[in-house]
């Protein structure tokens, strides 16, 4: 589960009603939808004799949402056809947009789901869920007094020691900002965050664009470049398993303009090729986003 360009847990949060969560279950992948109700009674069956059915307190009550065909393709809208989870899903963890865990998947039926609270999963198997992730010896920190320190470059990205642990919302924050200190980033950066969600939806939801996600490896390219983003000097392969970068970025041009909005289409003729060029000519992030502030040779 990728959130905000992250797939690691950052800790524990309540739910409220309204808010935006995903689960990643075994039998129906990835799905999103809303807390309806963070403290709701529910009664569930099939726990065998006695009685068959218990029921539980302080349970969230979650329903699946879709994204509606609004002009801006991000409303999130009730799915009364879908369901949040399936039989099979339980265990699996409910996060918000900010990869907070809100809950543990436990049940549902009728279109509505529940979750046991991650904070009374954590008291009760007396665990902690683990808010860190450990890099390399790149990793990055942003100084508490916000001052650049010398020798950075004006990026402010000093090192620490080996093995230290960084929150994945503190690397993204240092990668974006050096991003749009150029022209050109500035201007990916912003039609980055304006076409994720759709695309995000389209590789989820749209079995042509899922298809091909998946036959060009994707989920693979993907995870390479989120290590890069973690440990910018990390070289980035440019073919896995036999599919290369530029042909797999060619091809998910191709069927997310062929099944994207109109505005998607307009952004990858306007900037599919700069992006496909500095990526091309890229070992990794740091040379990426080194890269992205000069101009494109012909």
């Amino acid at each position: 589960l990728l959130l905000n360009l992250s797939n690691h847990v950052a800790g524990v949060t309540a739910p409220v009603p309204g808010m935006v969560a995903y689960k990643v279950g075994r039998t129906t992948g990835l799905t999103f939808g809303k807390v309806v109700d963070p403290n709701s009674i529910v009664t569930l069956t099939g726990y065998g004799p006695p009685t068959d059915s218990r029921s539980f307190t302080n349970i969230i009550l979650l329903q699946r949402t879709k994204i509606s065909g609004c002009c801006c393709c991000t409303c999130n809208v009730v799915d009364a056809s879908q369901n949040f989870s399936e039989p099979g899903d339980s265990g699996s963890a409910v996060v918000n947009e900010q990869r907070m865990a809100i809950g543990l998947h436990m049940g549902g039926g009728g279109g509505e789901s529940y979750a046991c609270r991650m904070s009374e999963v954590e008291s009760g198997l007396n665990i902690t869920i683990n808010r860190t992730v450990v890099v390399g010896p790149q990793s990055l920190v942003v100084p508490a007094s916000g001052a650049v320190p010398a020798g950075s470059g004006g990026v402010g990205v000093p090192q620490v020691a080996a093995g230290a642990p960084v929150s994945d919302e503190t690397v993204w924050s240092i990668m974006q900002r050096r991003m749009e200190e150029s022209p050109l980033g500035r201007e990916l950066s912003m039609q980055i965050r304006h076409h994720l969600p759709e695309c995000i939806n389209l590789v989820n939801h749209h079995r042509a664009v899922m298809v091909t996600w998946q036959r060009v490896q994707g989920p693979s390219f993907l995870a390479q470049w989120m290590n890069g983003v973690r440990n910018p000097s990390l070289v980035v392969p440019k073919e896995i398993n036999s599919v290369t970068m530029n042909s797999a970025l060619l091809r998910l041009a191709a069927v997310l303009k062929e099944f994207g909005s109109e505005s998607l289409q307009q952004s990858i003729d306007n900037y599919g090729l700069d992006l496909m060029e500095v990526l091309d000519r890229s070992a990794s992030v740091d040379e990426l986003l080194e890269k992205i502030g000069k101009p494109v040779l012909a």
